[in-house]
């Protein structure tokens, strides 16, 4: 069976970004913040991350211009990085790992960390910002369409996986 390809969302401009409105500290990540981060995103995605690996494909990986974490009493609570990816997304930024650990889901620092991204691609000059996500993720994809991100359809099957995305989206929102 085809694994599903990931969902592509493209913000237009990065023009206009509200401010990174939150009250826990955001800050970018350093070596020394491995295990932190690793811990973050272990919390966060079905695959096991150790600090290696957050060193490897976050911290020192060669595309990956920051990352950001917040923290609440020096705790990780979510991080999100900048990837910039010239061949195959030129002048965009490509916001990359987007964690919230599960006690802040929903508090709205997933939309503050997404944002401090967004903020450091239009520091860069880049024109607009992309993503990708997949079909259960509906309170990232919930957070992303708020803050302006458009589905893009670039396999056959998108558009009806966007077409049952957004009816689920309008039964959890009567929830």
């Amino acid at each position: 069976m085809k694994q599903q390809s990931d969902l592509l969302m493209r913000l237009p401009d990065l023009l206009n970004l509200p401010p990174v409105s939150v009250s826990y500290p955001v800050r970018r990540c350093r070596l020394d913040d491995a295990e932190l981060l690793a811990t973050l995103l272990d919390s966060a995605f079905e695959e096991h991350w150790t600090s290696k690996m957050a060193c490897d494909r976050l911290l020192q990986a060669d595309d990956v211009e920051s990352v950001f974490i917040m923290t609440d009493n020096l705790q990780p609570i979510a991080t999100a990085s900048c990837r910039l990816m010239p061949d195959a997304f030129p002048g965009s930024g490509y916001v990359h790992w987007v964690a919230v650990t599960p006690a802040y889901q929903g508090c709205g620092v997933g939309r503050a960390i997404t944002l401090q991204a967004l903020h450091r691609f239009y520091e860069l000059g880049c024109q607009d910002a992309v993503l990708e996500t997949q079909d259960h993720r509906l309170a990232a994809i919930r957070t992303y369409l708020k803050l302006g991100f458009l589905p893009e359809m670039r396999d056959e099957t998108h558009p009806e996986r966007w077409s049952k995305i957004q009816q689920e989206l309008i039964a959890w929102s009567r929830q």
